[in-house]
């Protein structure tokens, strides 16, 4: 018979310290794993902050988490979210485990703690100066933000034999051209159609500053211009005199100050015909408006007034940072939007209004109507690079 051994105490000891660590090394995996998770969820929240960032021409100021919706509420409308980011850490007046928002008004900053100290994800805006972007934007383009953008309507050139969208004074708008063809001809510059974000980040830099208010009487008491839009002439306008804001309008300083073509923003830059002349078409479509209210066949209403039902738009999108200006006939010329309640069918936007829109024109103005196919004398386009 064979002796059976048994294990010394030495032996079982020695069994319970190696189980013990590799418990312990199934824990430090598992924790890590968790973190790595949670981490890269907080790297992709933090890249979608920063992309949303990018279209805002300005930004709330102050220092904030934005998981603290008492203070954050003003920038997280303006980014158009319904809930802010959330820190899994994060609790109420925790600084340390959330998205700590800071602003001077024209730059920003976020700064997020990692999971298990694998340190700190930092975003801050990238709006290079002025002088440097303009050394990459061609002539007839300017630098908004990090890009350029085309400083007059898209004019048609021929070269070679190829009809080429070009920004330049001399020439009437490219018109007759559907929201397919116009952004595969900016797309053949090297550029894109402007996009809806675009056209918002320019327009609410355009209300943000002083030089586009009458008598420099901001907010909702004052007037921004709306463009060639009172009809005369009947038709769409070159630009013959760069120096002269009311180029061909029959309008002066002194008596059509919301015919005036031109705006400035707040790199001192000009863009011409963003308001009136003629519409432009911009890279957003929409399959529904079902649930618009108030509830109406093809017609206008005032922005700020529009429940939106249906469409997945939201205000954000459409309208001016100060919800209490207002468009049309006695208001701030800021614009108005024109849809129907029970559309459901494909439509592109189209931004501006025309030469003969009167009051309903305005940079924030927003036509619901046009297919993206269709095309029209007083629809043109303008495109965007990076």
């Amino acid at each position: 018979m064979k002796n059976l051994k048994s294990f010394t105490l030495i032996e079982l000891l020695v069994v319970i310290v190696i189980i013990g660590i590799l418990s312990g090394l199934v824990v430090v995996a598992t924790t890590s794993f968790v973190n790595s998770t949670s981490n890269a969820k907080l790297v992709a929240e933090l890249s979608t902050l920063a992309k949303t960032l990018e279209t805002q021409a300005s930004y709330p100021k102050g220092s904030f988490c934005l998981e603290d919706t008492a203070n954050s509420q003003g920038l997280l409308d303006a980014l158009g979210m319904a809930k802010p980011p959330k820190h899994p850490s994060y609790s109420a007046g925790d600084t340390n485990n959330c998205f700590l928002y800071f602003s001077d008004g024209n730059h920003y900053s976020i700064r997020v703690n990692t999971l298990g100290n694998k340190g700190i994800l930092v975003q801050e805006s990238r709006n290079m100066k002025t002088a440097g972007i303009k050394d990459k934007c061609e002539e007839g383009w300017i630098p908004f933000g990090n890009r350029c953008i085309m400083k007059y309507e898209a004019k048609k050139v021929n070269v070679g034999g190829v009809d080429v969208a070009t920004s330049q004074p001399a020439g009437t708008p490219w018109v007759a051209i559907s929201w397919y063809d116009a952004k595969a001809k900016c797309e053949a510059i090297g550029a894109h159609l402007i996009t809806n974000a675009e056209w918002m980040a320019i327009a609410r830099d355009i209300e943000a500053t002083k030089a586009n208010w009458k008598d420099g009487q901001m907010g909702t008491s004052g007037q921004i211009n709306r463009g060639h839009s009172d009809n005369g002439p009947s038709n769409a306008l070159t630009v013959s005199n760069v120096n002269d804001s009311y180029n061909q309008t029959n309008n002066s300083s002194t008596n059509g100050w919301e015919q005036k073509r031109t705006h400035t923003l707040s790199n001192g830059e000009v863009i011409w015909d963003f308001a009136g002349n003629v519409w432009e078409w911009v890279d957003r479509t929409i399959t529904t408006q079902t649930g618009m209210t108030p509830a109406q066949g093809w017609d206008w209403q005032d922005i700020k007034d529009v429940g939106w039902g249906n469409t997945g738009l939201k205000y954000e999108e459409v309208g001016a940072l100060n919800k209490n200006l207002v468009g049309g006939t006695n208001g701030n010329n800021i614009g108005i939007i024109y849809y129907k309640s029970s559309d459901n069918t494909l439509r592109a936007f189209t931004r501006g209004g025309y030469w003969n829109y009167g009051a309903s024109a305005g940079v924030f103005t927003l036509r619901l109507n046009p297919a993206p196919g269709s095309t029209g004398t007083t629809i043109g386009f303008r495109c965007a690079r990076y």
